[in-house]
């Protein structure tokens, strides 16, 4: 049923282009799928597709068992990572892409939210400010639309995406009533930038993923203690926020049952106008603070952190990044 995992753990500088072809297959699927067999039809497929994967994407399960250790040695655990914790960790994938199969179909109603610091957001609701929300390929990013949707604020997904047109298409073919949009953001073009800046100056939301590198020379990164090693996590969705001067709010919905999230908003930056001199500072403190909340995160929820690729590989296998 998922986009295979091995498409999240391409190390090459195709992986973003290879990531974008299956989501337009996937897409269409969602149209049929939804409609033809419903939530209860598809979920007997998310089993035996998980183990499909784990037993033949050998990428996929390289880099989960590469993460897995890596997690249970930080956390002083000294079990072995093995095949039945890697299957675990597919299967888990799978069921987050089937909860978001229904919620891209417009099933948000039939979802449930355990809400944590919302309070963070309602005061910016109440002043139609906009806010930057970053996230991480853990539990499900997407569910923040049910956060949205409630409160009746238009959400822009910033992704490395020459489909963005098509996937617009594809959320209104959905779900006529969905406010989601995607904002291609093309590391060639200044374009994104001044599109954010409208979407926050109309008082809407703007997220994008913050634990994976772009590819390209462009590339800028920081670098944060992650599960006791230096990693590279992205400058950008930290740095435009702050040159903005909006607000920064972490968000992470982790899954606890069938459509059933917990969600936590964690304020990272709360919009303060930053010097120049002190602009690349301030962004490295951002990405350390929120590379220790994914950790933690992951210690919560270990098997739903699902950046299928080798995360602690050098940048420079990926395109050297511009410091």
């Amino acid at each position: 049923m998922p986009p295979d995992p091995a498409s999240e753990s391409t190390t090459d500088a195709s992986w973003d282009v290879r990531e974008e072809r299956g989501s337009m297959g996937w897409l269409r699927f969602i149209t049929w799928g939804i409609r033809a067999l419903g939530y209860r039809g598809l979920r007997i497929v998310v089993a035996p597709t998980a183990l499909y994967f784990t037993l033949a994407g050998r990428e996929a399960t390289r880099a989960s068992r590469n993460y897995l250790t890596r997690l249970r040695k930080h956390m002083g655990d000294p079990r072995p990572v093995r095949w039945i914790d890697t299957y675990r960790h597919i299967h888990s994938f799978a069921e987050g892409i089937h909860d978001r199969l229904s919620l891209w179909a417009g099933s948000i109603e039939a979802f449930e939210f355990d809400l944590h610091g919302v309070e963070h957001l309602e005061k910016h609701f109440a002043d139609k400010r906009g806010v930057f929300l970053v996230g991480a390929h853990l539990g499900s990013f997407d569910m923040m639309r049910g956060i949205a949707f409630e409160n009746q604020i238009p959400v822009n997904i910033i992704m490395h995406s020459a489909n963005a047109e098509k996937i617009n298409d594809a959320f209104a073919t959905l779900d006529p009533t969905s406010r989601t949009r995607i904002i291609n953001a093309d590391p060639n073009s200044p374009q994104a930038g001044f599109e954010v800046n409208r979407c926050l100056q109309r008082g809407e939301f703007v997220a994008t993923l913050a634990d994976r590198i772009p590819t390209g020379p462009a590339s800028r990164v920081a670098y944060a203690d992650f599960l006791g090693e230096r990693a590279a996590f992205p400058e950008g969705p930290f740095l435009l926020p702050t040159v903005l001067r909006v607000p920064i709010v972490l968000c992470v919905a982790l899954r606890t049952g069938p459509r059933v999230y917990e969600v936590h908003f964690e304020v990272i930056g709360d919009g303060e106008p930053v010097p120049k001199h002190l602009r690349q500072e301030t962004v490295e403190k951002r990405v350390k603070h929120f590379a220790s909340r994914l950790e933690h995160y992951c210690e919560k929820t270990p098997f739903q952190w699902f950046n299928f690729h080798d995360f602690w590989q050098p940048p420079k296998a990926v395109g050297e990044p511009k410091k």
